[in-house]
């Protein structure tokens, strides 16, 4: 019950307890105004609530059907009555809500007898009947599975539309039933209905009155037809039907339809024909015999009709026909038989497709095929990522390889190692740019023998302008390029030893002499004489002396740079050009090399030969204008003062250098002194965990503790011996004095990894290993993974394979290495890769300019982006301040050294310093706002 005061807005002034059962709201939710009476009844009901209440009663009216919107959303029949409450003072109404269910109760079912039901029952489709207020009163069990899979018939009885279908369906309805009742004609409707158990489905409604004996319309029957069935079958003819038709109205020019009887009389063809043969469709058919020519494969066409009237399908058949310009096209057939419903052909149906042009095509490539196929070249075709799809017989006549070997895999695998990248790089820029590449290069034969080819590549472009195949045409030119060079080489080469003659020498010194005028750097010329040469030559005759003379240039010419010349000017007298010095003193070394390879006996047969060689030096620099006729014959001039001054040496014609020269020898004379002397020592600087502080590790720094001049670091003595065999020596005694110290420390209880530096001569040693495992074995205590070797980048390029394979054997004695001054030289990917290095060290010289240098910051970023990516620590070098620890640690770099932390040491203050060593709290500090902006200002 609701108790309506009728003034504005119709305030609910009290409800009973069992509105809630009906509404789904609470007493108070009315009462106190969180619920209006008129917003909570249906739009198109309102109407009937003024009219309930203009009404009122005592007793009430009859009950009156409301479409009343429940808490939970949906809409609910009730059935309402009003009658007049209040003491007269305020003009009240109570509305009594109920369950409409009871208005039907007992009522009799229209035509209720025994046959209707059975009618009813056995109906395909759904019937169903309402009283006048929309309540049903009777239904079959078919409206009942159309109205949501309802169970049984009888769950209908007193519920309207809202209780079974959505709302919108049920207003639509509820508004149909309404102009039946109001005297209106049968309603017919077609709609979807979304159900939960069924989808959507499509539902044809029907609604006609119920009148009673006056004839006046107290219900309503309907009756529900679904048509899903029969809609979807309908809409599915008609997309066939206009799908076929837009074929056929838009199929390509190149094709048409066509029927023909028996008597081959053609009875439709297509508007495409127009495109193909120029004849409008009504020409073609009264025209037919003009169409078809006279060619020899049309004879075979009323054979092929003949035989597809027999109900067997035709394979495709060819026809020439002719155009209306007179001109002849191929044209391709495909037919099928039409049968009638006896299963006899009647007609037959088919496609035509103009292959004009295929034919054209294929006769072309016919004819490249041959060409392809015949061609003395090898032939090769890529597509544009470089995967091979195709060779030709001269290809594995030349490259020895089949074309099943090679179709299919990329043609990168002819690539040679005689050419850098940046040849190939260039290769294919030029393709890409110019559309084509022609030269020569190497490659290598499946039986692994190299050869020389002249090859041109062209690319091939798409209508787009990109490349999508590339064509190489190549053959072999090995033998004529042997050729050639024999020529060249008896004009410019010596025939007894093969190095350059005098001809090739006077060229070569003239670019050397340009070459260290553009660098600026110094060139020597090196006048060689062999010492004791004539003897040999007289005592064991020409074929000994000329042996000698072969096998002694090959070793000169072995121990020089590759940049360098060796050249025999006759006899047994030599000249060498020693190019890219960056002084006089720098070409000692190689000095010293000729004079050892000159020397190294010689065994033919029994006979065991030996000489010597008298050098004489004469260096060209840039500020000196000097011909090369004048170096020869100074460097001559000063081999003669080396034959007078006891011959196997040099002498150096330049009197300042040759100063300089002798003051080196005195150098190494004094270092070797020193370490015969123990006057090495070695410091040692700390390595610690950036965000942890712990020590994990020391640096091994050598120091000449000097007599005269003090304590002298690395820089002022270790370059005179860098090429010298001494370094050799001295690398082993700084190893085995890190050991040394290291056990001591591990006697007193420090345990510390420490890394030495070596040099790339003693890394290269053929012995290195074997030395290095006898002086691991003199400290059986020591752990060998706490060893750590140090070199630098220039080193470990040198003979990258090698020293690859060196410290592979390193490893598995326990030893690591770690790379020096990384970033400072050609930091390759491709040898970080092939290094099996565990550390990399970052070198100090981007520590130090990391707060100013842009360039700096981002080499370190992109050296720590390489090292997560190959699994390598790093460590910096030069760490001098607080900032610098701070900001590598937020850039993701953990380990660290430098004067920041601490100072190289000598050995015994090592313990002591690693007890006392606490890391400075500031170190994990992030940096100040201010910082980073004026870091990210600065990039």
């Amino acid at each position: 019950m609701l108790e309506v005061e009728l003034i504005d807005g119709l305030p609910i002034v009290s409800a009973g307890d069992t509105i809630a059962a009906l509404t789904g709201y609470r007493p108070d939710d009315f009462v106190h105004g969180r619920v209006h009476l008129l917003a909570a009844i249906h739009a198109d009901d309102r109407g009937l609530v003024e009219a309930l209440l203009a009404g009122a009663g005592d007793p009430p009216a009859d009950a009156r059907i409301l479409r009343f919107r429940h808490a939970d959303g949906r809409i609910r029949c009730l059935a309402a009555r009003c009658r007049k409450s209040g003491d007269g003072l305020r003009r009240l109404r109570e509305i009594e809500l109920s369950d409409p269910g009871h208005l039907t109760a007992g009522r009799a079912t229209p035509g209720a007898g025994r046959n209707f039901r059975a009618l009813l029952d056995n109906s395909d489709d759904g019937l169903y009947f309402k009283d006048g207020q929309h309540l049903f009163t009777c239904a079959n069990q078919r409206f009942a599975a159309l109205a949501g899979g309802v169970a049984d018939w009888r769950e209908l009885l007193g519920k309207s539309d809202y209780d079974f279908f959505s709302e919108a369906e049920a207003d639509r309805g509820y508004a149909a039933e309404r102009q039946i009742l109001a005297g209106g004609p049968p309603v017919r409707d077609l709609r979807q209905r979304v159900s939960g158990h069924a989808g959507t489905r499509w539902i044809e409604s029907r609604l006609y009155p119920i009148r009673n004996a006056a004839g006046e319309v107290v219900g309503v029957a309907g009756s529900e037809r679904d048509l899903t069935d029969f809609k979807a079958a309908g809409t599915a003819l008609t997309s066939s039907e206009e799908r076929y038709q837009r074929i056929v109205a838009n199929l390509a020019p190149a094709y048409f339809f066509y029927a023909n009887d028996r008597n081959g009389v053609f009875t439709f063809v297509s508007s495409s024909v127009t495109a193909m043969l120029g004849w409008q469709p009504e020409e073609f058919l009264t025209h037919y015999s003009q169409v078809v020519s006279e060619h020899p494969v049309n004879q075979a066409i009323e054979a092929a009709n003949a035989a597809a009237f027999t109900g067997v399908r035709q394979p495709t058949s060819l026809v020439v026909g002719r155009h209306k310009d007179g001109s002849e096209r191929w044209i391709e057939i495909d037919e099928f038989p039409l049968f009638d419903e006896q299963g006899k052909v009647v007609a037959l149906e088919g496609i035509a497709h103009d292959i004009t042009r295929r034919r054209q095509v294929e006769a072309r490539l016919e004819l490249a095929a041959s060409v392809f196929t015949s061609a003395a070249e090898g032939i090769m075709i890529t597509d544009a990522r470089g995967t091979i799809i195709e060779v030709n017989d001269s290809f594995t006549r030349i490259t020895g390889y089949p074309a099943d070997a090679v179709i299919g895999t990329h043609a990168r695998r002819f690539s040679s190692v005689r050419h850098p990248p940046a040849f190939y790089a260039e290769l294919w820029r030029a393709v890409i740019t110019n559309g084509h590449w022609r030269g020569e290069l190497w490659s290598q034969r499946l039986d692994g023998e190299v050869y020389l080819a002249a090859l041109t590549i062209s690319g091939v472009r798409n209508a787009d302008g990109r490349i999508h195949h590339c064509v190489a045409l190549f053959s072999d030119v090995t033998a004529e390029k042997a050729h050639q060079r024999e020529l060249e080489s008896s004009a410019y080469h010596d025939a007894l030893t093969s190095l350059p003659n005098r001809a090739l020498l006077a060229d070569r010194l003239q670019h050397a002499i340009a070459q260290a005028q553009r660098r600026g750097h110094a060139l020597a010329v090196v006048y060689v004489d062999l010492d004791g040469f004539k003897a040999i030559n007289d005592h064991y005759g020409h074929a000994a002396g000329d042996q000698l003379l072969i096998t002694v240039g090959r070793r000169m010419q072995q121990s020089l740079r590759e940049g360098d010349t060796l050249a025999r000017l006759g006899g047994d007298e030599f000249v060498a050009v020693l190019v890219d010095l960056a002084d006089g003193a720098a070409g000692v070394s190689l000095l010293q090399r000729l004079l050892a390879a000159a020397a190294q006996p010689l065994r033919i047969g029994d006979l065991v030969l030996q000489v010597s060689a008298s050098l004489g030096v004469t260096f060209y620099r840039p500020a000196e204008n000097l011909a090369a006729e004048q170096l020869l014959r100074q460097a001559d001039q000063a081999m003669y003062q080396a034959k007078l001054t006891g011959k196997n040496r040099y002498h150096v014609f330049d009197a300042e250098l040759d100063r300089n020269v002798r003051g080196q020898h005195e150098t190494l004379a004094r270092i070797r002194s020193a370490l015969a002397n123990d006057e090495f020592v070695l410091h040692y600087q700390p390595k610690i965990n950036l965000c942890s502080g712990a020590l994990i590790g020391v640096e091994a720094l050598l120091r000449w503790q000097h007599p005269q001049q003090g304590l002298l670091l690395p820089a002022s003595f270790l370059r005179l011996i860098e090429e010298h065999p001494l370094i050799v020596e001295v690398g082993e005694w700084t190893i085995a004095t890190a050991l040394g110290e290291m056990a001591k420390w591990q006697a007193v209880g420090l345990k510390v990894p420490v890394s030495v530096n070596i040099s790339a001569r003693q890394l290269q040693q053929a012995d290195f290993v074997d030395r290095l495992r006898l002086l691991l074995a003199a400290h059986p205590d020591l752990d060998h993974g706490c060893l750590e070797i140090e070199i630098v980048e220039s080193s470990a390029l040198e003979d990258l394979l090698l020293v690859s394979q060196v410290i592979e054997v390193c490893r598995e004695l326990g030893v690591t290495f770690a790379l020096d001054d990384f970033g400072s030289g050609y930091s390759s990917l491709t040898y970080l890769k092939r290094l099996p290095v565990s550390v990399l060290k970052i070198d100090q010289s981007f520590v130090g300019e990391l707060f100013d240098d842009p360039g700096d910051l981002a080499m370190i970023k992109g050296i720590l982006g390489l090292a997560g990516a190959f699994q390598r620590l790093v460590i910096a070098e030069g760490v001098e301040t607080h900032e610098q620890g701070r900001l590598l640690r937020q850039l993701g770099c953990e380990l660290g050294q430098g004067f920041g932390i601490a100072r190289p040491m000598p050995a015994a203050a090592l313990p002591a310093w690693a007890a006392a060593w606490q890391r400075d709290a500031s170190w994990l500090s992030p940096l100040r706002y201010d910082d980073a902006a004026l870091l990210r200002a600065s990039v």
